[in-house]
Parts: C-alpha cells; structure tokens; sequence
C-alpha cells in the first residue's frame, strides 16, 4: 500500500493548535511507513521529491518498472484562473492545489475509489468516492498507457493547519495499489 491525496474536500476541523514542524514529520513518518509496509507486500519503489512543506513529486515503480509519476502543486489561496468553484473560498480560508497523474506503464490504470480522511478533526464531507463520482470530478475514471490526469483547483480548508489525506485505490493488469496524495492545509 503507498500513500501519497487532493480534490474537493469540505473539511472542517475542530482541533486545538498544531505545531507545524510536527504535522510535517507527522506527515513524513507516515508516508514513508506506508511506503514501506507496501514495498513489502509488492515489492515497489517509491522516489519522493519534497520541494517544500506543500509541493512533492513521487514517482511509484512496481518491480522496478515505473508505474505513476504523481506531482502536487500548491496554486494559492484563490482558485486559478478564479475558477468558480462550489466552495466560498472568498469567506473561508482555503487552500488550492494542482495535482497531475501521470501512466507511466503500458497499461491502463483504473482510479476504483478514493477515501477521505484527516490528520486531525472529523471531516464532515463523504469519506469514500466512489466511480461516478470520481468520473464526475476527473472527467474520467481510466488513465490511458501513458497519459496523464491533471486537475487544478483541488481545494482543503480547516479550523486549523492540517493535512487532508485522500486514499486513491488505483488498478492494473489485475493487481491494486492505494496512494495517498495529501494537501497540507495552512491558514
């Protein structure tokens, strides 16, 4: 299993004050335990990037053959291009990402669901996302042998600094694979 999250999440946290420096090594111990627990169980790779506390690359290998290149950009506190978007971003303190999928194989990868869930808080929006759903958000649930899926004014609010969490349960050549790609909230 691999963890590496984004999209539409309504968060909203009750919580008392976060240590930023400990949300983060929070954050890495965790992503770096996941990444092992999975190499383990499928004997992948995973090459992490951090460019700052926001913004990483990770490249996942399944048998030392490049699976995913998975990149999160931090675009801002307002939507590119002032996208409009089903969120009052304007009233309450949001964070806006870019993050692009790309196939690294020869085969299609399928996105099958993506669960939600919080560093700290209750999140009051649905926890899974399901095909529909994703279809609705990515235009598409397949990502076609090398291509990619990119999607910009991903968006997370909370209370508090915070790191959402979105679990993507990727498929392939009948094997499954789950990827974190988390969006670190900061007010």
């Amino acid at each position: 299993m691999v963890v590496v999250a984004a999209d539409v999440a309504e968060a909203d946290v009750v919580e008392g004050e976060i240590n930023m420096d400990k949300l983060l090594i929070h954050l890495m111990q965790s992503f770096i335990l996941t990444l092992f627990i999975w190499s383990a169980t499928l004997q992948a790779e995973s090459i992490i990037h951090w460019e700052n506390e926001r913004e990483y690359r990770v490249t996942v290998s399944d048998n030392n053959k490049p699976l995913l290149s998975i990149a999160v950009e931090y675009l801002g506190k307002t939507p590119n291009n002032n996208k409009i978007i089903k969120h009052n971003w304007k009233a309450v303190d949001t964070d806006f990402y870019r993050e692009t999928i790309k196939n690294l194989s020869e085969s299609d990868i399928h996105i099958k669901e993506i669960k939600y869930s919080l560093d700290r808080g209750q999140l009051y929006t649905p926890r899974i996302k399901g095909g529909n759903k994703i279809k609705a958000t990515y235009g598409t649930h397949v990502i076609k042998a090398n291509e990619s899926l990119s999607r910009d004014n991903a968006w997370v609010w909370s209370k508090r600094d915070n790191t959402l969490h979105r679990i993507f349960k990727f498929t392939w050549n009948d094997k499954t694979m789950d990827v974190d790609i988390p969006f670190v909230y900061q007010k």
